[in-house]
C-alpha cells in the first residue's frame, strides 16, 4: 500500500496508532523526489545510506525478521532545514539483542562518549602513536544515520513511537500538539 498524502505545517505524514509499512523505494518517492528541489540530492545522500546500513544489519539477523522504524527530520518537509541525517531503530528479537553489542557490530549504532584512537598507537609498532579523541556522539556512515538497536517488545516499540511522533520546530524543540506518522520496514521478511 503506498504511503498517504502528506498533510501539516510541517509536511508529514498523518497520524496514527502504528506505523506506515513501506519500502526503501516508497520512501524515495515521498521523501527525496518530492521534497523541495534544494533537498533532494542532500536527501537522496542518506536514504542511500541508510539502505546500506540496513543491508548490513539484515546480514547481522539474516535468520530472524528486523523491523526498521525510519523517522526524524527525513520525514518531514520542512521549509527551514534540510534533514542532517536519517533516523532509524531496528527492533530485534530479544532473545538475540545480544549480537548487536559484539565486535564490529557495535559500530553499526549511534554510540555516545567514545574514546577512540585514530591510527596505530605507540605499543602497537604505529611509529609516534594514534591519534586520541573524545566525542560526544558517534553515528554511522559519516553521521548520514542516527541508527538505535531495541528489543522488539511492545514495551519498547510503545517507547519509541511515543518519541518518534513527535515534530520539532525551527529551535529543535518539540512543536506543541504536533504529531506525525513514520515508516517501518522489514528486513529478511
Amino acid at each position: 500500500m503506498p504511503l498517504p498524502d502528506l498533510v501539516g505545517d510541517p509536511l508529514a505524514l498523518p497520524p496514527r496508532a502504528d506505523p506506515y509499512s513501506s519500502t526503501f523505494a516508497e520512501i524515495a518517492k515521498i521523501f527525496v523526489d518530492r521534497a523541495p528541489a534544494d533537498h533532494r540530492e542532500f536527501r537522496a545522500r542518506r536514504l542511500d545510506a541508510l539502505e546500506a546500513h540496513a543491508r548490513v544489519v539484515a546480514g547481522v539477523w539474516g535468520d530472524h525478521v528486523v523491523r526498521v522504524w525510519i523517522n526524524g527530520g527525513f520525514l518531514t518537509h520542512k521549509t527551514w532545514a534540510k534533514p542532517k541525517d536519517i533516523d532509524a531503530v531496528y527492533f530485534v528479537p530479544p532473545d538475540h539483542l545480544g549480537r548487536a553489542h559484539h565486535g564490529r557490530v557495535a559500530s553499526l549504532w549511534t554510540l555516545s562518549e567514545v574514546s577512540a584512537t585514530i591510527g596505530r598507537s605507540a605499543s602497537e609498532g604505529g611509529g609516534p602513536g594514534g591519534h586520541k579523541l573524545k566525542v560526544d556522539v558517534l553515528s554511522p556512515l559519516a553521521g548520514l544515520v542516527d541508527a538505535y538497536v531495541a528489543a522488539d517488545t511492545a514495551i519498547e516499540r510503545r517507547m519509541w513511537k511515543r518519541q518518534w511522533s513527535t515534530v520539532n520546530g525551527p529551535d529543535n524543540k518539540p512543536l506543541a500538539g504536533v504529531e506525525k506518522g513514520f515508516v517501518e520496514v522489514l528486513l529478511n521478511a
